[in-house]
């Protein structure tokens, strides 16, 4: 039985201030969930908005997905390295802004994964509830890159 890392240091590569995620849920071959709790001290935190703007979770769902790939990476034996946020299609968002309190359940599904090339694509959601009770409801579709040998793509010059 293997047991899970819930420490994002050794699934991520990201380090502060980029590290955004707050906790590793579960994760498993398919799947990663993980929180976040946006505080004024969050990064990207507005204080004109007194939140983080929706566009953000982006990131947090690319960082939900590296906490799947390292997972993967390190069944592999592999050291966990960095992967290439590809783009996002159908970013979809009932609030312009994660508002401060609020407290969100990232959850990416793995839809496709092509090993030869590293390539993925991952049904992701964003939920949670705002201090006044609103539900945040947030989705998207991540195509990401998480290439065998990262090492030569790190200072790959544009031919």
């Amino acid at each position: 039985m293997f047991e899970k890392i819930r420490d994002l240091s050794v699934l991520l590569p990201h380090r502060p201030p980029m590290l955004l995620l707050d906790e590793v849920v579960d994760y498993g071959e398919d799947f990663a969930i993980a929180c976040v709790a946006i505080q004024r001290d969050s990064r990207f935190f507005d204080s004109r908005l007194d939140a983080v703007p929706a566009w953000i979770g982006i990131e947090y769902m690319a960082q939900t997905v590296g906490i799947w790939a390292g997972d993967q990476q390190l069944r592999a034996g592999r050291a966990v390295d960095v992967a290439f946020l590809l783009g996002t299609r159908c970013y979809r968002s009932n609030v312009h802004a994660f508002a401060r309190d609020s407290v969100l359940t990232i959850r990416a599904d793995v839809l496709y994964r092509e090993e030869s090339t590293g390539m993925g694509s991952f049904g992701c959601r964003i939920d949670g509830a705002e201090p006044g009770g609103n539900t945040i409801e947030v989705t998207a579709r991540i195509s990401a890159l998480g290439p065998q040998r990262p090492e030569e793509w790190k200072n790959r010059k544009p031919e």
